[in-house]
């Protein structure tokens, strides 16, 4: 019998959307070398053009050093 109403995809859209402004984010920090402070990454998003939304998202980054993508994945993944 099938469910009607939410599916249970409903997960797998919000992970995808995750992934999706992960790697928007992350298209915004190239050429960042690691390790990152948050200064650092505010800086190279700015550098690469981040619209007012990305850098708005980073700078709600915790005021740390960031040792790779998956390091500001996860900082995302806390905010969001």
């Amino acid at each position: 019998m099938r469910h009607q109403g939410r599916s249970s995809r409903k997960p797998q859209e919000v992970a995808r959307e995750d992934w999706a402004s992960s790697v928007t984010i992350e298209s915004y920090l190239e050429g960042l070398t690691y390790p990152a402070s948050r200064q650092d990454v505010l800086d190279a998003a700015k550098s690469n053009g981040a619209p007012d939304d990305i850098i708005q998202t980073l700078r709600q980054f915790s005021d740390r050093m960031y040792n790779s993508p998956v390091d500001v994945s996860k900082e995302l993944g806390l905010i969001e």
